[in-house]
């Protein structure tokens, strides 16, 4: 199952069972609101919108500008009690989520942060469009170490949430590399969506890191020699790959003329 279908699960479920309490919590507020103005009205003779009026402002905790009567009513008076324990849970309710939701957000940059500096040998993909989104998908179910940097902040936090280490940022920043760990790093992918994008990319991760094994992707056999020439030693045409294999799987061939798949850097002295 590719990473496509499994962000797609993950968002189901969360759309299932994240907002429950919420609208338990919501649902109970509702309640209160109705019974308080219905038995208030009902068993103190207040007019409807006096009742509702009172419930609000009883529930925020907010001042009412009412006959000083009307609070010795008894149903009034048992509805005090009642909205003002409901007035507490929802303050307490909702400073609880806040703090989680700061613990949980300081503790994944944290963790995150700490994986980063810890990874070495590793892989950074470039871009997470189908083509980074396959050879993810190799990588991880072959146990290679690989970090996904991409500059859109929902694919970021989705892969983020399937447990991948992620960088969000441009990469054409070499900041956004370092901290990829780009200088501690096997090897680079470039995959983005243009030939220029993934020139400029080679270039500047060849010029931090010297020694990196770089992978590109190239959308036109003229980009070819200046990926390798930028530092590439090996570059992919995806269309001429998926040419070959459909026409292998129509013909019903064994196997297709295999070196036009792979550009690999010829390294001589005309280089």
């Amino acid at each position: 199952m590719g990473a496509g279908k499994h962000r797609d699960k993950k968002r189901l479920g969360d759309a299932i069972h994240a907002p429950s309490i919420n609208i338990l919590l919501a649902g109970t507020i509702v309640l209160i609101i109705i019974l308080s103005t219905t038995l208030v009205s009902m068993f103190d003779n207040v007019a409807i919108g006096d009742s509702f009026y009172w419930t609000l402002c009883s529930i925020t905790s907010a001042t009412c500008i009412l006959g000083q009567d009307f609070y010795y009513l008894p149903t009034v008076r048992v509805f005090t009690v009642i909205n003002g324990a409901a007035f507490i849970i929802i303050i307490s309710f909702l400073a609880a989520n806040i703090v989680d939701r700061l613990g949980r957000l300081d503790l994944r940059g944290n963790t995150l942060k700490r994986k980063l500096e810890d990874l070495k040998d590793h892989f950074i993909i470039c871009g997470y469009g189908r083509v980074g989104e396959k050879i993810s998908s190799v990588m991880r179910s072959n146990g290679v170490p690989f970090v996904v940097v991409d500059k859109d902040p929902e694919t970021v936090k989705e892969l983020a949430e399937l447990g991948g280490l992620t960088v969000e940022g441009n990469v054409l920043d070499p900041r956004v590399l370092e901290r990829a760990g780009i200088k501690r790093a096997r090897g680079l992918i470039a995959v983005l969506n243009t030939d220029s994008d993934n020139i400029s990319l080679v270039l500047t991760a060849n010029d931090i890191n010297p020694d990196i094994l770089i992978g590109a992707r190239a959308d036109s056999e003229a980009a070819i020699r200046r990926l390798h020439r930028a530092g590439a030693e090996i570059v992919v045409l995806p269309e001429i790959v998926g040419g070959l294999q459909l026409a292998k799987e129509v013909l019903e061939l064994e196997e297709v003329e295999t070196h036009d798949l792979v550009s690999r850097k010829k390294f001589s002295a005309g280089n």
